[in-house]
């Protein structure tokens, strides 16, 4: 009977120690939400873009926005013209304050935009392309005001 008490106990002691690291595990989690997560994902890519953009690194630009970009009428060719201009005119690219809304698959980021000495409250009229987000299989990418998801079918 002893012997059988002392299994007992080891295999209680053996499922408390289990418990506990699976708790202390669960604990340790950084549990997100997907809301979180994809702000983040948002918020890293303006980051690339931002350091692609001080090394001068146009196809790290690109490599976020959607193949069917489509953006006050410009497309994706369209929009690594204007990067190249950008490029070419600004040694500043800068942004700050970020706030993202969210709609199913699609962003829309409202920022402060700083190219060179000009600011920007985004999305404007005058840029703007940067504020536009579809969320595919492979992650976010930047589509444009004129994006059509359907096209994508």
């Amino acid at each position: 009977m002893v012997e059988y008490q002392d299994q007992r106990d080891t295999k209680m002691q053996k499922f408390l120690i289990l418990i506990s690291i699976i708790f202390i595990c669960l604990s340790s989690c950084d549990l997100s939400s997907p809301k979180d997560v994809n702000e983040t994902e948002i918020k890293n890519i303006f980051a690339e873009i931002k350091s692609a953009f001080n090394f001068a690194d146009i196809d790290g630009i690109m490599q976020h926005y959607h193949p069917a970009f489509l953006h006050n009428s410009n497309n994706w060719d369209d929009e690594y013209t204007v990067w190249q201009i950008r490029l070419n005119d600004f040694a500043v690219f800068d942004y700050e304050d970020l706030q993202i809304d969210f709609n199913n698959n699609f962003a829309m980021v409202s920022f402060t935009l700083y190219l060179g000495e000009n600011i920007f409250q985004e999305p404007t009229s005058e840029n703007g392309d940067l504020s536009y987000f579809y969320q595919s299989f492979d992650g976010w990418k930047l589509c444009g005001n004129e994006f059509v998801e359907e096209l994508l079918k």
